[in-house]
């Protein structure tokens, strides 16, 4: 690939990591509207970059380069629409001043994308509209029971709006993640026992192939790549036990119990 090439996908990717730090930092919830138009000519603009490198690198009148194109601007047009959003709200976000107002709550539902719990959506009513404000995880344990909230919210020029700032009551954030990192607990309680279980069998592993190595010549550079990676694995599924038996152990004394 060259340089050229390789310094577009950096500078890209580069835009969307300043995007997503910066409207993280920024906002505490976020609409994202956008019409069949808007997204159509976004899913034309994404095809332009994946097409040039399907057809470069790929070469033309094959079935792969189209699946490339297409299938690779899906992808591409799902992080312009997030860039292309975020942009459009801290522009506004820089430019005006939000408004203090508290907003009740018609409606909180957890967020999922493919099964898997993502955020939050937090219905509102505000400027005679139904807002669905895309919001943290945490949030939705905060807001679930509640039927309004102090908040700072702003609008954008393409029919978005923007929450920067929550005024929270005396203890209700805090609540909020003991909640959530109930909820993390509870639900991931397999996993680790299915990483102890593969720890087991890597150390296992490990412990014939030292006892066998013994009795053997020195190994092939392959065979020693694999050891080193099933030591990696160990060393990762090790620490993440600990952390979780950590965070267990903290909630347990903290809260009286874990899930």
């Amino acid at each position: 690939m060259k340089l050229a090439d390789k310094v577009l996908i950096v500078v890209y990717a580069s835009i969307f990591v300043l995007a997503y730090i910066a409207s993280n930092i920024v906002f505490e919830m976020t609409t994202d509207n956008f019409g069949v138009h808007d997204k159509l000519i976004l899913y034309i603009v994404a095809l332009l970059p994946t097409g040039y490198f399907s057809f470069k690198y790929i070469g033309p009148a094959k079935a792969q380069t189209y699946f490339a194109t297409f299938f690779g601007g899906a992808l591409l047009w799902v992080t312009v629409l997030y860039i292309v959003n975020k942009t459009e709200l801290l522009y506004y976000a820089a430019q005006q001043q939000p408004v203090t107002t508290t907003l009740n709550i018609s409606k909180v539902s957890k967020h999922y994308v493919k099964n898997s719990f993502e955020g939050s959506k937090i219905y509102v009513d505000y400027d005679n509209q139904h807002l669905e404000l895309l919001s943290s995880r945490t949030n939705y344990f905060a807001f679930q029971n509640k039927t309004s909230f102090k908040a700072d919210i702003g609008k954008a020029g393409n029919g978005n709006y923007y929450v920067s700032k929550i005024y929270w009551q005396p203890g209700q954030l805090q609540a909020a993640r003991g909640a959530y990192w109930h909820y993390w607990v509870y639900s991931v309680r397999y996993v680790p026992l299915f990483m102890l279980g593969i720890l087991i069998v890597v150390l296992i592993v490990l412990y014939l192939k030292k006892n066998t190595d013994a009795l053997t010549p020195k190994p092939a550079a392959p065979h020693q790549f694999w050891k080193i990676m099933l030591v990696v694995m160990g060393i990762v599924f090790t620490l993440f036990l600990l952390a979780y038996a950590a965070l267990a152990a903290y909630l347990y004394f903290k809260y009286g119990h874990i899930g």
